[in-house]
């Protein structure tokens, strides 16, 4: 089972060197925390952040082994993806309701999901291609209301439907 590990190490540059270099340095902070918790580092899945990073530096960063790279932008996620291959591409922004069959079309996994008209636009346009598409649906124990978040206390069994299933 693999798990996600966030750092907040971005050169501010984004210079494709730099980049390489905070990734040695991420995985060595991978590897200690492993070692700690006895957890296998092989198990960790890096997904790299490329909101404002050119594709020249995704695909040095590609190079240097990270197989993973997330897009908050339907727009930057397109032009992207045509230019940087050799990735599984995530989409990690805010799924919209008018975006999610672009979403869909482009992203081979879609974080931070919540039920609803966005969620069923995707699944409708994933079926349509014949895609199968993996989903992070994002749940808040917390009980606070925050962003698009789905709350704890109100959680009901999210009703799984396929496009061709009645309402």
């Amino acid at each position: 089972m693999s798990a996600s590990v966030s750092f907040r190490r971005v050169p501010q540059d984004h210079d494709p060197e730099a980049l390489v270099a905070n990734l040695v340095t991420i995985r060595e902070e991978i590897a200690r925390a492993c070692e700690r918790s006895g957890r296998d580092p092989d198990g960790v899945r890096i997904v790299a952040a490329a909101k404002t990073v050119e594709p020249e530096a995704i695909a040095r960063v590609r190079d240097a082994g990270v197989r993973e790279v997330g897009e908050n932008y339907v727009k930057e996620l397109r032009a992207k993806r045509d230019q940087v291959d050799g990735v599984v591409w995530h989409y990690i922004g805010t799924l919209q309701s008018h975006t999610a069959h672009q979403v869909a079309d482009l992203a081979d996994v879609v974080e931070t999901v919540t039920p609803g008209r966005a969620m069923e636009r995707l699944a409708r346009r994933a079926n349509t291609s014949g895609r199968t598409i993996p989903v992070l649906i994002e749940v808040d124990f917390t009980r606070e209301r925050r962003g698009s978040h789905r709350r704890g206390s109100t959680t009901r069994p999210i009703r799984w439907r396929t496009p061709t299933d009645s309402a």
